[in-house]
């Protein structure tokens, strides 16, 4: 069996924070560096979408599990994972 391209990410998460802000205390603020592996599934210009899961059916069918679709701009680390069995 084929698996899809295995990839490990490091991306900026758009954050936000609820209720009142000083200008200082909103400058200081940053959003969070996520670290996530994924299997690929297509790209674009502007984004990369992976999934959390792959199964591939009796039927031949591929499908994925829990989808992020991620815009490029916010990834900071690239890297492909490859698997030896």
């Amino acid at each position: 069996m084929k698996l899809p391209k295995l990839l490990y990410l490091e991306w900026e998460d758009i954050t936000s924070w609820s209720n009142w802000h000083t200008q200082e205390e909103a400058e200081g603020r940053e959003p969070g560096m996520i670290i996530q592996t994924g299997f690929f599934i297509c790209e674009d210009n502007r984004y990369l979408t992976i999934a959390n899961k792959y199964e591939l059916t009796k039927n031949g069918v591929e499908l994925f599990g829990f989808v992020y679709k991620i815009p490029k701009g916010c990834i900071r680390k690239r890297r492909r994972i490859k698997l030896n069995f």
